[in-house]
């Protein structure tokens, strides 16, 4: 046999090699799980697909399966998760607890932001009015015209008027009014258009650093002092949740994905590009915080109807 010979024989059984390769890896994913995996949206879904798909990627690699992203609003992503269109989600604690129960959700690993140079993994509400508006205290804001981003915003919404409920205030004593984002909120309270504004911690200094409002010419009610770099009225309450429905996916398949999730740090790619600090185990935050999101549900539950 020639060498040109051997040389085209070698050649044919490589190319049949890496064409079973083909056909065996085509066979593995036509025969992988499927997953529909929701993440909550307030604004824009294109974005937040663009920005978690690389997240459904990775989970699809953990479990060896077909993890599918599919962006929803937060009426979705309870509606969705409880009828199994979705078998996992990532949303805020109040979606999670929603729909906790019918959808027999299992909360798996919980967001760490990183906020000024320092890992957290909690956010919470401020309650604003102008420097030189009158009202002192939350006690005083019966029949105010309160501005929120959505009656299904947790941050920029339902967790202030949750703490009105706390201190005596019920959201059937203030009038509530829809402003869409959390930008139109600050500048309804600074233009007038309504007496308080709820948003989430964070917007208020991002607007500052950009010059776009002076903190001075705000006042924040209930201000709680301590080492959050955030302003904030309210209780801090656990990041966003990935969850599970546990009749969807199994302990070890659940097991696979916490690990893989808090095992990430430092500069991974799935980190970067969903522009979050990490994860770490939700159960103690969730537990701690019991109470509040009780009161949070009752509000939801009020205004829902």
């Amino acid at each position: 046999m020639t060498g040109s010979v051997k040389c085209k024989l070698l050649i044919g059984i490589l190319i049949g090699l890496l064409w079973m390769c083909v056909c065996v890896g085509s066979v593995l994913s036509a025969d992988a799980r499927e997953f529909s995996f929701g993440v909550m949206y307030y604004d824009e879904p294109v974005s937040t697909f663009k920005r978690w798909e690389p997240l459904g990627g990775y989970i699809s690699k953990l479990l060896n399966a077909n993890v599918k992203v599919v962006p929803l609003d937060i009426a979705a992503t309870v509606q969705w998760v409880e009828t199994g269109k979705v078998q996992m989600i990532l949303a805020n604690p109040l979606a999670f607890f929603i729909a906790k129960d019918k959808a027999q959700l299992i909360p798996v690993a919980m967001i760490v932001q990183k906020l000024k140079g320092e890992m957290w993994d909690k956010f919470g509400s401020a309650i604003i009015v102008k420097s030189d508006s009158p009202i002192k205290t939350v006690q005083e804001l019966v029949g105010k015209k309160i501005g929120i981003a959505s009656k299904c915003s947790l941050g920029s919404g339902l967790g202030g008027l949750a703490l009105l409920e706390q201190e005596g205030v019920k959201v059937e004593q203030v009038v509530i009014k829809e402003l869409k984002n959390q930008d139109n909120v600050v500048f309804a309270v600074l233009n007038g258009t309504v007496d308080v504004g709820i948003v989430r911690t964070g917007p208020l200094e991002k607007l500052a650093s950009e010059r776009k409002i002076n903190m001075g010419d705000l006042k924040v009610l209930h201000k709680i002092d301590d080492t959050f770099p955030f302003v904030h009225s309210t209780p801090l309450w656990p990041e966003w949740i990935l969850a599970v429905r546990s009749s969807d996916i199994n302990q070890q398949e659940k097991d696979q994905i916490k690990k893989g999730l808090l095992g990430l740090s430092g500069n991974h790619e799935v980190l970067l590009k969903c522009n979050i600090a990490g994860f770490k185990d939700p159960t103690e935050a969730l537990s701690s915080n019991a109470q509040f999101f009780d009161t949070l549900l009752k509000v939801y539950h009020k205004l829902s109807k």
